[in-house]
């Protein structure tokens, strides 16, 4: 039963006076402000949360509440991309439209208005920075024309990235187009980690940066002008080259790099034997840092050497060629891949006994894992020439590839690495 007695006077007063506080204060609060922390909403601490959300942090959120760069909304902003470093080249040259889609920065542009629509449920424009003035609020992503990115890119290792506000620019850039697009993994992982805090209110800061690394996969292509990609038909082969084009493909994990030379013949006793130029040399100086390394030499073999020619003596000259540029490699890079390719068809319209003899070449090519395991040496093959037997792919010399014979190659070679080599 609740007792009826009367507290003392002085405990009376005291009571009165707290009341009498009470509606004092509250007549006295600004409209808008919390009734918890007496600051209003938009009031921050230090670490970019409310003192009410300090008093909450370790509770995770599923999206900002409010996600700043600088102190501004992320509303504020717009996301500008790297031109297309192919663009002009795809507008003036024949087989431009087989290039594949080489707007790297573009996607990852992409990729980051996607996030950043997740964690905060607005969604950014993206713009290209060559069809764009520059603004005070942007994202940078990539090389672009902005003056943000020469102070972010400045610098970066080999494969590394750098995440930055400067000023009140974010800008992402990478060592390479897949070193930028790896970016975007850190800053993705940097949000969640503050959404899983409980920061419903976050602030990329003034002093903002994040750097790190992610290793590219390196392929080096061996090989003759098939793979220099020599074609009469444009100005600046480059581009339509089939190392060019794998790069293009498995842009966001690897890096291509051409070592072919016209002429070269696989056959070490040959004249123009690929180990006796200077193509071969520099390979083998940057043997160390690749990973893979595709070899495609016969073609010049067969050239030289009619059908009736290629005997016994010749098939033993062949594959103990393969195992001379293999062990060199392997000595450079115990670690490395190494893929044997066979070499595109020669067809009978230049000359059947030449014809007969590359033939007789993809035979040797085929039995070369098997012929080096016996010595030691783990190597893959891939049948390209069974690929290449359409005619249309090649050009009337019958010996190289029309551009879209290139793009074919590389299109079919692609998938065969990327399941073989950079899975992950």
């Amino acid at each position: 039963m609740k007792s009826t007695k009367r507290k003392p006077a002085w405990v009376r007063l005291l009571c009165g006076l707290a009341v009498l506080c009470g509606l004092l204060l509250a007549a006295c609060r600004p409209a808008g402000e919390s009734k918890e922390t007496g600051m209003t909403e938009t009031e921050t601490v230090p670490n970019g949360r409310t003192e009410k959300e300090t008093e909450t942090a370790g509770e995770p959120v599923d999206r900002f509440t409010a996600l700043t760069v600088a102190g501004n909304p992320i509303s504020d902003y717009r996301i500008v991309y790297a031109q297309d470093s192919t663009r002009l080249a795809k507008e003036s040259i024949r087989g431009g439209d087989l290039i594949a889609d080489c707007d790297f920065d573009r996607q990852s542009a992409e990729r980051l208005r996607d996030m950043l629509e997740a964690v905060s449920g607005v969604r950014l424009e993206v713009v290209c920075d060559m069809d764009t003035d520059s603004a005070e609020h942007e994202i940078t992503v990539g090389m672009t024309s902005r003056s943000a990115t020469y102070t972010v890119c400045s610098g970066l290792p080999t494969d590394g990235y750098r995440i930055m506000t400067v000023k009140s620019t974010l800008a992402v850039c990478g060592e390479t187009y897949g070193n930028t697009w790896h970016a975007m993994d850190a800053l993705e992982a940097h949000l969640r980690d503050a959404l899983a805090k409980g920061k419903a209110i976050y602030d990329l800061s003034a002093d903002f940066r994040l750097d790190g690394t992610y290793r590219l996969t390196r392929i080096g292509c061996i090989g003759d002008s098939i793979t220099v990609g020599w074609n009469e038909d444009y100005y600046n082969y480059d581009y339509l080259t089939y190392p060019k084009q794998l790069g293009y493909l498995l842009w966001r994990d690897a890096v291509v790099i051409n070592y072919g030379e016209g002429g070269r013949e696989m056959r070490t006793d040959a004249g123009n034997a690929y180990t006796k130029s200077e193509i071969w040399k520099t390979c083998l100086k940057d043997a160390a840092g690749l990973d893979v390394v595709t070899v495609m030499l016969g073609t010049n073999d067969a050239r030289y050497i009619r059908n009736d020619q290629w005997d016994a003596y010749s098939d033993g000259m062949f594959k103990a060629s393969a195992q001379t540029i293999a062990e060199a490699l392997r000595r450079k890079n115990p670690d490395m891949k190494i893929l044997f390719l066979s070499s595109p068809e020669i067809f009978e319209e230049r000359d059947g006994t030449v014809g007969g003899a590359i033939r007789a070449i993809v035979g040797s090519q085929k039995g070369i894992p098997e012929f080096l395991e016996a010595k030691g040496l783990t190597v893959d093959f891939f049948d390209m020439n069974a690929l290449l037997q359409n005619a249309e792919y090649t050009k009337p010399d019958g010996i190289h590839l029309t551009v879209e014979g290139l793009a074919y190659f590389a299109r079919q070679l692609a998938p065969v690495i990327e399941k073989t080599y950079l899975a992950h």
